[in-house]
């Protein structure tokens, strides 16, 4: 599994640990001063790949300055949601790299 995951220019962990990511009842968490996303491990593939574009989306709201958005988890979730079901609609966006 990944460990590492570069958002903005910056290189955050990623570490699958149930207690941490879990701690405020949540199936992830982003710890800022840690540079660290922690994420339920006890979770299925699809929904960790849901969680995890929550997350780094937080990270990228929280680097533009926009922390302080109206309805933050809302926007993330709405995001995470669509970007991972646009990835899995459309496998060739994922493979533009290769080519």
């Amino acid at each position: 599994m990944i460990d590492k995951i570069n958002i903005g220019g910056h290189i955050w962990g990623i570490a699958f640990d149930a207690k941490r990511a879990n701690a405020a009842e949540y199936q992830g968490v982003v710890v800022y001063r840690d540079m660290t996303i922690y994420l339920d491990d006890t979770l299925c593939r699809g929904r960790i790949n849901i969680i995890l574009w929550h997350e780094i989306i937080h990270v990228i709201l929280y680097q533009a300055g926009l922390q302080e958005v109206k309805n933050h988890e809302q926007l993330a979730d709405a995001l995470s949601h669509g970007i991972d079901q646009v990835l899995r609609d459309n496998p060739w966006l994922t493979d533009m790299e290769k080519e």
